[in-house]
């Protein structure tokens, strides 16, 4: 039995459409298979952020899910760049109030340092006297 030229060509080349057809059609079910994930994942999201509202416990943290799963990501950063800011605020505030804190104390250590010098001096002064008057 002998195959003759063309009937090989024609084999191979019916042999490598029907792999390109396979494996095109592969990658088409994957791409769909990734669009129906990121669809269930964001359904999920959705669920878990309403359920969680319908009790009043909806945080950002779980509303930022929801709009990530759901390809809402310019309303993620918006938010982020938001709670960010707030946070670098509540920073500034408690860094002026530590500030504050430690001025007063350094300010109150001074003064007590003062008050053991001054007090020092008196019973310094005082010891002084003492001796002198004992050595009369």
């Amino acid at each position: 039995m002998q195959i003759s030229a063309s009937a090989l060509f024609f084999a191979l080349v019916t042999g490598l459409l029907g792999a390109w057809l396979f494996l095109w059609q592969t990658d088409k079910q994957h791409q769909d298979f990734r669009v129906t994930e990121s669809r269930v994942a964001c359904d999920k999201a959705r669920f878990d952020s309403d359920f969680a509202g319908s009790f009043g416990h909806a945080s950002q943290q779980q509303k930022d899910r929801e709009r990530a799963a759901c390809g809402d990501e310019a309303a993620v950063v918006a938010d982020r760049s938001k709670s960010e800011e707030e946070a670098h605020k509540q920073g500034q505030e408690l860094k002026k109030s530590i500030e504050n804190a430690l001025t007063n104390d350094q300010a109150q250590a001074q003064a007590q340092q003062q008050a053991t010098q001054a007090a020092a001096s008196a019973v310094a002064a005082t010891t002084k006297a003492a001796v002198a008057e004992i050595k009369k």
